[in-house]
């Protein structure tokens, strides 16, 4: 049998970057991620490429037509399909797995904006989210018979993955025409492939509907059960709640939001729209309204939250983010309703501890990460020592702890696997100044960087 197109080569820039996309937010994820939480996710995008690159053939070169047959009739078959050459064959394939522009420059080029202070305006890829993107039936005949040049897979290839998790692997491989056996020892993994693969097979298009029904029978027993506590005044009414964290007030102990600025809408369908707050100091009492228009703007970018510290409703005066975070240890953080915006920032901290691209997340998400997990300030002369910067960090029992876990790929920082103790030299602070530490899948440090030696 004759090399596979993965063995030769991989667009591992394009291919990552494009994965990098599924998880920037929680909105991102795909939607068979939703069905049940499982570590180890695979991205569907690179899922799929490994897949239909080990099926694909590689393009022969000089010397393997010369010795082999087998790869004489590969390179006539390619060259059948592919006329321009193999520059041609390597652009059909990354378009058939959805990636239609250049993720890797694109991605360059946010990051670049940002650092500017600047927004890209809608969708600065050029085109949807490449996972969403199914293969049509010409691509698939395509795939089946560029792989039948290397090896009999007809009626279809088969894919076999014996320890399967999520399904990401067999879940593209059926989307790209394949037979998939997948295989798993945990009943939850089990469970996830059972209805994200195997079911849909199976029923087809009808399974969407026997969803549909007993989806809406789920929400009916669920809405009698739950419906008195969240009461409607029209019966068709769909409700939001837009909260915000609260520490205790320094002056009046009174909880006090902590909301990046007041909009819920800015722009949307031609309107501006925020809350109004006004406090009591005397009874704690927070009366919100909803304005809009003038009024919107001369309450939607109030702040009580910024870089770190925090504004009294109450009072005016100013608290720092250590006497926040002290609150939250004392178990003193609670949640009030604020602007869509700081839930957008919630959301984002949340989703990078849970193992998200930090790089991706705003600064005022990254502020949101400070709140939740134990933090330092250092100077920019004090992290090179990697082994030391984990012990006195609590993440590393010691140096020769540190040095194991770092051994072991166990230590990110900022998203990047740490594979030696001077890796940190490479690592680009968040913002020019965090330094997010993580330890397994569980465990984090937010260090604030300023400069100095010490």
């Amino acid at each position: 049998m004759t090399r596979s197109l993965i063995e030769q080569w991989f667009p591992a820039a394009t291919v990552g970057a494009e994965s990098l996309r599924e998880r920037g937010t929680p909105r991102a994820l795909p939607w068979v991620f939703g069905l049940h939480v499982w570590w180890a996710r695979r991205p569907l995008s690179v899922s799929r490429a490994a897949v239909v690159a080990s099926l694909l053939p590689a393009w022969p070169d000089e010397d393997e037509v010369r010795a082999d047959p087998a790869a004489q009739r590969v390179l006539a078959g390619l060259r059948a399909e592919f006329t321009e050459g193999e520059d041609e064959y390597r652009a059909w394939f990354v378009r058939s797995l959805g990636v239609l522009g250049n993720p890797a420059l694109a991605r360059a080029q946010i990051q670049a904006a940002v650092a500017r202070g600047e927004t890209t305006g809608g969708n600065a890829y050029g085109y949807e989210r490449a996972f969403r993107w199914s293969p049509d039936e010409k691509t698939v005949e395509l795939i089946t018979r560029l792989a039948s040049l290397r090896a009999h897979v007809e009626p279809a290839p088969v894919l076999l993955d014996p320890f399967a998790g999520g399904g990401s692997i067999p879940f593209e491989a059926a989307r790209f025409g394949c037979s998939a056996l997948a295989s798993e020892l945990n009943p939850v993994a089990a469970g996830i492939l059972n209805a994200t693969v195997d079911l849909p097979a199976v029923h087809g298009p009808d399974f969407a509907e026997h969803i549909k029904n007993w989806g809406a029978r789920w929400c009916e027993r669920v809405g009698e059960r739950l419906g008195p506590f969240f009461p409607h005044v029209e019966p068709d009414e769909r409700l939001a709640y837009i909260w915000a964290h609260t520490v205790p007030c320094p002056t009046t102990g009174h909880p006090t939001p902590l909301a990046p600025d007041l909009w819920l809408a800015r722009g949307k369908a031609d309107r501006d729209v925020a809350v109004r707050l006004d406090a009591d100091s005397e009874t704690g009492a927070i009366a919100r309204e909803v304005v809009e228009g003038e009024e919107a703007h001369a309450y939607g970018p109030r702040s009580t939250y910024k870089r770190g510290t925090g504004v009294s409703v109450f009072s005016g005066e100013t608290f720092s983010g250590d006497y926040i975070r002290q609150r939250a240890l004392a178990g003193e953080m609670t949640d009030l309703v604020h602007g869509h915006r700081a839930a957008v920032d919630a959301a984002q901290a949340a989703a990078v501890l849970f193992g998200a691209d930090p790089t991706d997340a705003g600064e005022e998400a990254i502020a949101f990460v400070a709140a939740e997990v134990p933090s330092s300030r250092r100077s920019a002369g004090t992290i090179d020592d990697a082994a030391a910067l984990l012990a006195e960090t609590g993440l590393a029992a010691s140096k020769s702890d540190a040095r194991r876990l770092v051994d072991q790929g166990s230590v990110r920082a900022n998203g990047q696997v740490l594979t030696t103790l001077d890796g940190l030299r490479d690592v680009t602070l968040l913002h020019g100044r965090y330094l997010l530490l993580r330890k397994g899948r569980r465990h984090h440090h937010l260090v604030e960087i300023f400069p100095g030696r010490g």
